[in-house]
């Protein structure tokens, strides 16, 4: 997601990032949807939720990176589920060793 790093001058590159973002949430959703491998009991919004929170904290720290949308980025977004389904703050220290 080069939204984190990267300002874009034509609209080709806008088509592309929300591309990426789509097959992101799809690839999330398939691990801990409803119907995902491993299903989280939490809603397409909190999904969607974890996942603007992962791009926020990353567009706060160079301590962890985006791994374009892989597994680490996944497990990430998962454990920022979690976390906020038990009312635990999310810190990028939460993050670091997923």
């Amino acid at each position: 997601m080069e939204i984190i790093t990267k300002e874009f001058d034509n609209l080709e590159d806008v088509a592309l990032l929300i591309q990426e973002t789509i097959d992101f949430q799809k690839y999330v959703k398939s691990f801990y949807g409803k119907e995902g491998l491993y299903p989280l009991e939490v809603s397409d919004k909190d999904i969607d939720n974890a996942i603007d929170k992962y791009i926020s904290i990353l567009k706060t720290t160079d301590k962890i990176t985006w791994g374009y949308g892989d597994s680490i980025d996944r497990e990430r977004v998962r454990t920022i589920i979690i976390l906020s389904k038990e009312y635990i703050p999310i810190s990028i220290d939460n993050l670091i060793g997923c």
